[in-house]
């Protein structure tokens, strides 16, 4: 980041300044806390805040926050979870959070709600990507009165049953209203987990919705192309092919035909 920025007056560092300097900040506990205590200071008024998870894999058998958990890069190794916290209205990060790898997201963000309450941070809200959701997130959340926002998965029957619901509202121009310059359509709705009801929000944007449609089209028809002109003996060979050939969520959408012994698309699971 340093390279890239344009800081009169600042050093440029090396990559062994930099390492010096991490090492520096991972024994210095009590220097990071009084730093982010001032930098809080300084954002504030805080309202939003983002707040992501990833993993970093590691062979080491010396770090105590090495254990193994849901590894989110499918690597069979233990990790650790470092939790960012990013200041919405600033658009500047907050803090990070050293987890145990095997703690599990919804502990972790409960964890990370006190870490911000101790330093004077308590009305505000976490937006989190699709990634992070669950059902038992959502619950957790609830139960430790979190706000939040938090996209459903499109996998979830209850995101389908909602789409499906309001499907012809959303495309009604009642609903339609303009954000940088983009023509989208709103609707609040409500979605129900284990008794509990959260508002929910839904968005369709046509020309998305067209631009999506048209590169899924022109995918299918690219795999079509290559299987036109092959033959399968039996299933289990077509099985073999697309399993080496097509990439997982695109297998479902092509059939074998027994009669023939050519492949088909899916026009059932294609729609």
């Amino acid at each position: 980041w340093l390279e890239e920025t344009y800081m009169p007056d600042v050093r440029k560092m090396d990559s062994s300044a930099t390492s010096k300097l991490c090492e520096t900040l991972g024994k210095n506990e009590l220097s990071r806390i009084t730093f982010i205590e001032s930098w809080i200071e300084h954002l504030k008024p805080i309202k939003a805040l983002y707040f992501d998870i990833t993993s970093i894999s590691s062979y080491s058998t010396n770090i105590s926050f090495i254990e193994w958990g849901y590894n989110r890069d499918k690597e069979n190794l233990a990790q650790l979870n470092i939790a960012m916290v990013y200041c919405e209205g600033k658009k500047l990060p907050i803090c990070y959070l050293l987890y145990p790898g095997s703690i599990v997201d919804a502990i972790t963000l409960k964890n990370s709600q006190r870490y911000l309450n101790n330093f004077g941070l308590k009305d505000f809200l976490f937006v989190m990507d699709r990634g992070f959701f669950s059902t038992a997130n959502i619950l957790e959340m609830n139960n430790n009165k979190i706000n939040f926002i938090q996209p459903l998965s499109f996998s979830l029957k209850k995101t389908k049953e909602l789409i499906k619901e309001h499907k012809h509202e959303l495309k009604h121009l009642n609903s339609a209203f303009s954000y940088n310059d983009e023509i989208l359509n709103h609707i609040k709705s409500s979605v129900c987990f284990d008794d509990y009801n959260f508002d929910a929000h839904l968005f369709y944007n046509e020309k998305a919705e067209m631009d999506v449609r048209h590169n899924f089209l022109v995918k299918i028809f690219e795999i079509e192309k290559k299987l036109n002109n092959r033959k399968f003996i039996n299933l289990k060979d077509w099985i073999k092919y697309k399993n080496n050939n097509i990439i997982e969520k695109d297998r479902n959408f092509f059939k074998w035909n027994k009669s023939t012994g050519k492949v088909e698309k899916n026009i059932r699971n294609i729609n």
